[in-house]
This record gives structure tokens, C-alpha cells and sequence, in this order.
């Protein structure tokens, strides 16, 4: 019933049931494959051109929904049919294209166009089915003599069509929209069928090549420079992408040696022997290279500018231009010829062809150098060639300012490749004059590009850059106060940037002339509201602390821009925030003293916390460094408040992977808080202690907070005490022991550990709390004592004297005193020197405290003991 509907004219419902059988063919075809095969062959033999083609339809559609078939004996039945069907569908395709040529008249009406149209699509549609029948049906192209002969036949067919394309009538109608998707087709069809049978392909290879390197490079007197633009610019992307497989496809490659090749050859000398059969040689390939440097404008001009990867994309792209597939086919060459490239490329570029080569040819070579610089890497000394790169620079030619930005362009892509230390220095040297007025902005700006390149390569050394370092700086920075255009004042920022970064502590000669700039610079980027521009400004800031290491000069800037980016009820912290809160961290870590106003600042810090995890770990760093510094601000009666409030928004969001950064900070706070200030932070121990039943799974919440509970023990027992349920503190510091006991192991910090042990022995000569460490003195002691064997033990497993924790220079004033210190580096030291943790020995305490205790309660206390551990007491006190 389906194969009825041959004789139905074509309708959309004639396509419906090509659909139904495309669908069926999926499904049922390949089993039944033999048996509609008869019927759908006896319609393409028939005389009738509508039956013909309503069955070419219809086998179309099966066709393309059977090769898609996975199933191994499908895939076979398909196969060995396909072979009978081929010679019919080739027969079809010849005689309908036959009739398309017949129809044809250039000088035709509409009619005649019409016709001709149809008759085309008809052949279009038998070219579809040849295309799956050839690339996908036959498990073997020799099977087919047809096969071939289709192949073969292509190349004339596309030069037919690029001769009616040609017509000044078919230009505007139709038809010419027809021409255009049957040699689209074509090349798919080429590309397939050397994709898929790449041997059998073989002897059909010259006459594909021939043709698309014709197409590629057409003689004076081609027909392809008659065709309209818009069909050359489909026909030489088909070209360059075809070559580019063809000479990417291993099967197709020879022995190729440099030696061999004539870069002088002509473009019918070229074509000659491409089409002749020596498909890819020496011979042919060298003057293809040389052909696309000298005598392709379009290519060569792209060589000259940067060209994407979305243009580099070995799939064909709507964006694809002619140009970037001729620059895509120049790097496949360079990737799989680099020795027949550098035979090209090497005489264009000696001293002694300098002067007499065509100036024209030099922006293209050095730009193809450039694009090369990978690929290239083992056939083309680079360093050698240093003297001549630099004398094209130095040339004064019509066209110079492309040589010259070409010669920058070279060497910024040949640095992280193969360019010595040596070749480094000469152009380090060479940027100095190219950043200055002598030479125009586009080269200004190139050597800009260049620097950034320079300092960001993975071997550079800021020794071999120092002597020219002060010169490039003035050079760069000159050149940013002359330049007007925004966007090219944000690439010579990030050039300055990066300079900054790589050079660490060298910037510091450079310092001062920035901090008097940048406040300029931030007034014109305000005005202009360019935001990037105002990003950059904070960023070189922020860069400039880092790098200094000191915030000497830059509270003029610095202060108001961060105000101005963290703060969540301006604008401006829509885009500028992340890069702010980058500066505050760096400003905080090498301020010396905290002034006022920074201080104040710190009152923008809490809502920030509740914007989520992405700035979280900035925040708590900024809060961190902000105890260090001001402290004695922040932590007096009257602005404790706004540290507590903190702290609470942490201690209730705060993600794992910054507990104990968290824990550090309420920890920090309770060392250096005044007596009249810390009970302030008893609702943050207690939130805590309250939240025990609900983490009771979770060790690093307890143990966290554990360690808080015993600083307090150690250094401010009220917020502790405060923090316990009233009328049940023994109780509830009996039950914080208990899991002292119970998860020391799980104590991983030995800082955590070491507090432990230390409010263990400060609760047991407190009056209040005595009571209830000797109720349970066995356990409490175990702890304690190990805790003194790990801090008494050294790195060779033996006992010492010395607690591995406590500081060895706490008492020496140098470190105090080091101009070159980052500043919060000693500010972290004087916590330290504070903290009874790093100050007290262990094991001598340890044996004050258990004398203290039994000179006041007797022998008693150790009698309760069991004997192994009254040993290890006895021991530890040295009886």
C-alpha cells in the first residue's frame, strides 16, 4: 500500500508517506530490506520521471534511517543489497543531470530557470541518496564500480554548475540558490566517502584535489572569478576544509622532504600536477604554501590579524569566512609539513632577501611564523632567526606598522615555545623604544600585548628583567596617560597588572609615582562610569599591596574604594565587590596601626556574611585580620557588639570546610578581649553548647567548640560560666568533661589539644570547678598526660624537655622590629606570645598543678588512682 503511492503526484502528502516509510525502514526494513528492494528498483527503471523520482524519494528517506542501524546483521542485509541498488540510483543521477544541462540556457527565461531548478533537484535528491548509499551503505567502495564513477564524475559536475552559476540571469533567480546546495553537497559527499573508505578513495584523490585546489587558487581566467561572490565564498571554505582533511588523513601522506620543493612554481604548474595525478607532493604543497603567503589577499590579510578559535574549527561554521579556512589550512599544513612550511617561510625571511622580497609578503610570513609557533616548534630556530626579526622591525617600508606589530605578535607566541634566555633579553629591550611616542599607538599597543605575554610566561625570570624593568614601567605608564580609549586603557592596566605581580618587591621603585596616578586614574573611571576600568583601578591596588608588601602611601585611594565596593546598599558593589573585598583583605594584612576610619569600616563587614558561601572565606579572613589590628578598638564595652553580631551570623551559616576558621576567630576574640568586654561573647559559647544534641553525630562541630569551652577555662571563665544553664553548671561542665574524654582522639589541632590539657589543670585548682574534675580523675588525667607525651616527645620518638608548641622567640625583639615583615605576620606572633598554649611547658605545669593539688587536698587524690596510672603521674612529677 505504502509503495502505491509512487504514482501520486508530489504532494505533501507523497512526503508523508516517504516519512512512514523512513520510520518503517528504521524499525522493520532491514529485515524486510529483500523484499521491497524489487519493487522499489522496478520503479526507478521506469520511463515515467514522476514515478522515478517519487521512488528515489521514497528509497532516499530509507536509506538514511537504515544506516543509522547498529545491529550488526541489519547493517549486512543493508550492505549486500546496496550494492545492487547503486549502479540504478548512479544511472538516474547521470541521466537526470544529463537532462539539467540539456534544459539550461543561459540566455533562458524564467521558464526555462524554472525547469531547470526542478530538474536539478531532482538530481540532488538521487546525489543524497548516492551520498548515504556510497559513504554508508557499502562496507567496501570497490564492490561498486559505480561507486567510483560517482566520485569521479563529481569534480566535472561541480564545474558545470560554477559555469551556469556564472550566467548573469541565474545570479538573481532560484536556481542559483539550487546550484549553491548541490555543491555544498558535493563536498559532503567528497568528504564522506574519503572519510569513511580512505584507501578505495585513493585513486579518485588527484582529481578531488586537483579540483579544490583549482577552486582554492583559481587561474586569471577561471570561471570561478565569474561565479557570484557568494558562491566562491562557498566553494573555497569547501576547498581549504577539504585539503585540510585530505592532508590530515594519515593514508594519504608521503615521504615529504623540504629538499624537494619548487615554492616558485606557478599556479598553472601547480594545478597541472595536481590534477595530474602527484596528489600532495613536495612540489605541490610548497607552492600552495607560498601561494596562500603571496598571492591570496583575503588570507593573507586574515594572516595578519588574530584569527579565533571559533574560525579555527575543523567543522564547517555559518561564522567561517574564506580567509580563516585558508588560515585553517595553513596551520593543517604546518601541523603535518612544518619542514616544506620553514622551506617556504626560512627564504623570505633571510638578511639577503630582506630587501628585494615584495614588501607585501612580510606582514603575511611573519604572521603565519606567529600562527605556526606550536607547530612549528621542532623545524624552526627561532633564535636564529632573532637578527633578522629584529631589522624588519627597524625597517622603514610603507607598510612598517604591520611588520613591525607582526614581529611583536612572533615573538609573543614563540616565548612559552622555544625562545631563549638570551633571545628574551633582546626583546625586552627591544619594547622599551616600541612603548614609546616614537612609534604609533597600534604598535604602542602591540608591545603592550607583548609585555603582558612576556612577564606572564611560566619561565619568566624577574633577574634577567630588572634592568629594564624601571624604563618599561615609565613606558607603559606614559603611554596609559596619553591614551583616550577605554578599552585600550584596560588592556595596558592588565599589562601593568601582571608586571606588577611577576616582578614582587621590585614594584616598590615604582610605588610611588603610582600611589600619585592611581587617584587620577579612579576619578576618570568614575566620571566615565566605566566599570571595568574602575575593577582594573582596585585590582592594581590591590595588587600593588600585595606585591610592596606594605600600605604605605595608598590610604588616599584604598579606604574609599573599599567603602565604596562593600557596601551592599550602593550600586557599585553590584560589580565591584568581589575585587573590593580582595583589597580590604590585603589592606587589613599590611596596615601597620588601624586608623579611625578603618575601623568604622567595619560595620559594613556583617551584612556582608549573609550573602552566602561564595565571599564567605574573604569575610572571615577580613574579619580575622580586623581582631589583629584593632582590637583595642574593636573589643572594648562600647563596639564589642558588632564582633559578637558577627560572630552569632557565623556560628549559625557557617559551612564546614570554615569551621575552624570560625573557631580561631570567637577563640582569638576571648584571648584578647578586656575582662569587661568578653563576657560579651557568652551567647556564642552557648549557642554552641546548645547545639551539642544536634550535631551529636558530627565530631569537628563538638570538638570546635569543646576547644572554645576550654579557652575560656584557660584564659575567662565567665563567658563560660554564663554561658552554662543556671542551677545546673556542675552538671553541665560535668557532661562538657565527659565528651572531652570521650572525643579527644577526635581532636585533630594540636593547638586544640594542648587547650585541653591546659583547662583541665586550671580547673583543677579552681575552687569551684575541683570538685568535679576529681570525680571522675582518671579519666581527666589520662588526657592531660597525653597530651604531655605528645608535646614532649621530638621528631626522633625521644622524651623532651622542651614543649614542641611553645615559642622559642617569644622574648627576642627582631622579629618585632623587621621592616620587611609583613605586618600581620607580627601581629599573629604577639597573639601567640599571649596565649598561654605557646608560652607554657607542659610537663612542668603539669607537675606544679598536681603538687599544688596535693599539697591542699594530701595524697588522697593520687590514692584513688589506679596503680598503672599513679606511675605514670609519679613519673611525669618527677617522684
Amino acid at each position: 500500500m505504502t509503495l502505491s503511492a509512487l504514482q501520486l503526484p508530489l504532494t505533501n502528502l507523497v512526503k508523508q508517506y516517504a516519512a512512514l516509510l523512513a520510520k518503517l525502514a528504521r524499525s522493520d526494513v532491514p529485515g524486510q530490506w529483500p523484499e521491497f528492494l524489487p519493487t522499489l528498483i522496478n520503479h526507478l527503471e521506469q520511463p515515467d520521471d514522476r514515478v522515478r523520482m517519487r521512488a528515489m524519494l521514497f528509497l532516499y528517506h530509507a536509506v538514511k534511517k537504515i544506516v543509522t542501524r547498529r545491529l550488526a546483521g541489519q547493517r549486512r542485509a543493508f550492505q549486500e543489497t546496496a550494492v545492487e541498488v547503486l549502479p540504478i540510483v548512479h544511472g538516474v543521477f547521470t541521466t537526470l543531470f544529463t537532462q539539467v544541462q540539456e534544459t539550461f540556457a543561459a540566455d533562458g527565461n524564467e521558464d526555462v530557470l524554472a525547469h531547470t531548478r526542478a530538474k536539478l533537484e531532482e538530481a540532488r535528491t538521487a546525489l543524497k541518496c548516492l551520498r548515504q548509499l556510497i559513504a554508508h551503505g557499502l562496507l567496501d567502495m570497490t564492490l561498486s564500480a559505480s561507486a567510483g564513477a560517482t566520485v569521479e564524475s563529481l569534480p566535472d559536475v561541480a564545474r558545470i554548475l560554477i559555469a551556469m552559476a556564472s550566467a548573469d540571469v541565474v545570479a538573481e533567480s532560484p536556481l542559483f540558490d539550487s546550484i549553491r546546495k548541490f555543491t555544498r553537497l558535493i563536498y559532503k559527499t567528497l568528504h564522506d566517502v574519503q572519510q569513511n573508505h580512505s584507501v578505495a578513495f585513493a585513486p579518485h584523490l588527484s582529481s578531488s584535489v586537483g579540483f579544490y585546489y583549482q577552486i582554492f587558487h583559481p587561474q586569471p581566467n577561471s570561471d570561478l572569478l565569474q561565479a557570484p561572490s557568494e558562491l566562491q565564498r562557498d566553494l573555497r571554505i569547501h576547498a581549504a576544509q577539504f585539503l585540510s582533511r585530505v592532508l590530515k588523513n594519515r593514508r594519504y601522506r608521503a615521504d615529504l622532504e623540504p629538499s624537494t620543493s619548487s615554492p616558485s612554481l606557478s599556479h598553472e604548474e601547480v594545478a597541472a600536477r595536481a590534477a595530474g595525478g602527484a596528489v600532495l607532493t613536495p612540489d605541490v604543497i610548497a607552492a600552495l604554501i607560498h601561494s596562500i603567503l603571496t598571492h591570496d589577499l583575503n588570507t593573507r590579510d586574515l594572516l595578519e590579524e588574530d584569527v579565533s578559535g571559533e574560525l579555527m574549527s575543523e567543522e564547517m561554521h555559518p561564522s567561517t569566512t574564506p580567509e580563516a579556512a585558508g588560515v585553517h589550512l595553513f596551520l593543517t599544513i604546518a601541523e603535518t609539513r612544518p619542514s616544506l612550511v620553514c622551506s617556504v617561510i626560512a627564504p623570505l625571511l633571510s638578511p639577503q632577501s630582506i630587501h628585494t622580497a615584495d614588501t607585501h609578503t612580510r606582514p603575511a610570513v611573519l604572521g603565519a611564523l606567529k600562527l605556526g609557533a606550536y607547530a612549528l616548534r621542532d623545524a624552526v630556530d627561532i633564535n636564529a632567526l632573532l637578527p633578522t626579526l629584529l631589522q624588519l622591525f627597524h625597517e622603514h617600508t610603507h607598510n612598517r606598522v604591520a611588520v613591525r606589530r607582526r614581529v611583536l605578535q612572533v615573538f609573543a607566541s614563540w616565548l612559552p615555545v622555544t625562545l631563549s634566555d638570551e633571545s628574551k633579553l633582546e626583546l625586552y629591550r627591544l619594547l622599551v623604544p616600541a612603548l614609546s611616542a616614537q612609534f604609533c599607538p597600534s604598535v604602542q599597543m602591540e608591545a603592550v600585548s607583548t609585555l603582558t605575554a612576556a612577564v606572564n610566561d611560566p619561565d619568566f625570570s624577574h633577574i634577567g628583567f630588572k634592568p629594564f624593568a624601571e624604563d618599561l614601567f615609565v613606558g607603559v605608564c606614559t603611554f596609559l596617560s596619553e591614551v583616550e580609549d577605554w578599552d585600550a586603557r584596560v588592556q595596558i592596566m592588565d599589562a601593568l597588572i601582571n608586571m606588577i605581580k611577576n616582578v614582587e618587591k621590585e614594584a616598590v621603585r615604582f610605588k610611588s609615582a603610582l600611589v600619585t596616578y592611581i587617584p587620577h586614574l579612579w576619578t576618570e573611571a568614575e566620571a566615565a562610569a566605566n566599570n571595568t576600568m574602575i575593577m582594573r583601578v582596585v585590582e592594581l591596588v590591590t595588587t600593588l599591596l600585595t606585591a610592596t608588601e606594605s600600605s604605605d602611601g595608598l590610604d588616599e585611594i584604598a579606604l574609599p574604594v573599599i567603602t565604596t565596593g562593600v557596601d551592599v546598599s550602593r550600586k557599585e558593589s553590584e560589580y565591584l565587590l568581589d575585587h573590593a573585598l580582595e583589597l580590604w583583605e590585603a589592606y587589613l594584612v599590611h596596615m601597620r596601626v588601624c586608623t579611625d576610619e578603618l575601623a568604622a569600616a567595619f560595620s559594613l563587614l556583617p551584612p556582608l556574611l549573609d550573602l552566602g558561601d561564595e565571599n564567605l572565606g574573604t569575610c572571615m579572613r577580613i574579619l580575622q585580620s580586623y581582631i589583629l589590628l584593632a582590637h583595642q578598638q574593636l573589643l572594648q564595652p562600647e563596639s564589642v557588639h558588632l564582633v559578637v553580631s558577627a560572630c552569632m551570623q557565623l556560628s549559625s551559616s557557617v559551612p564546614r570546610q570554615a569551621f575552624r576558621s570560625f573557631i580561631d576567630i570567637v577563640d582569638m576574640c576571648i584571648l584578647l578581649a578586656p575582662g569587661e568586654s568578653v563576657d560579651a561573647f557568652a551567647p556564642v559559647i552557648q549557642a554552641g553548647l546548645d547545639g551539642f544534641a544536634e550535631h551529636e553525630k558530627h565530631s569537628w562541630f563538638i570538638t570546635g567548640y569543646l576547644a572554645l569551652a576550654c579557652r575560656c577555662m584557660v584564659s575567662a571563665p565567665s563567658p563560660l560560666t554564663n554561658a552554662l544553664p543556671s542551677g545546673g553548671e556542675r552538671d553541665a561542665l560535668a557532661h562538657i568533661w565527659s565528651l572531652i574524654a570521650d572525643k579527644y582522639d577526635a581532636i585533630t589541632v594540636p593547638k586544640w589539644r594542648k587547650l585541653v590539657a591546659l583547662a583541665a589543670l586550671a580547673c583543677l585548682t579552681n575552687d569551684t570547678w575541683s570538685e568535679i574534675m576529681l570525680a571522675d580523675a582518671s579519666a581527666i588525667l589520662n588526657v592531660v598526660i597525653a597530651a604531655v607525651y605528645e608535646f614532649h616527645t621530638g621528631r626522633t620518638g625521644a622524651r623532651q624537655a622542651e614543649d614542641y608548641l611553645v615559642m622559642a622567640d617569644a622574648e627576642d625583639v627582631t622579629w618585632r622590629e623587621n621592616p620587611n615583615a609583613i605586618p600581620e605576620s607580627i601581629r599573629k606572633k604577639e597573639v601567640q606570645v599571649l596565649d598561654p598554649v605557646f608560652r607554657v611547658h607542659l610537663q612542668p605545669h603539669f607537675a606544679e598543678t598536681l603538687q599544688h593539688v596535693i599539697s591542699v587536698r594530701g595524697t588522697a587524690v593520687l590514692d584513688s588512682l589506679d596503680a598503672g596510672l599513679q606511675t605514670q603521674v609519679r613519673e611525669l612529677m618527677g617522684l
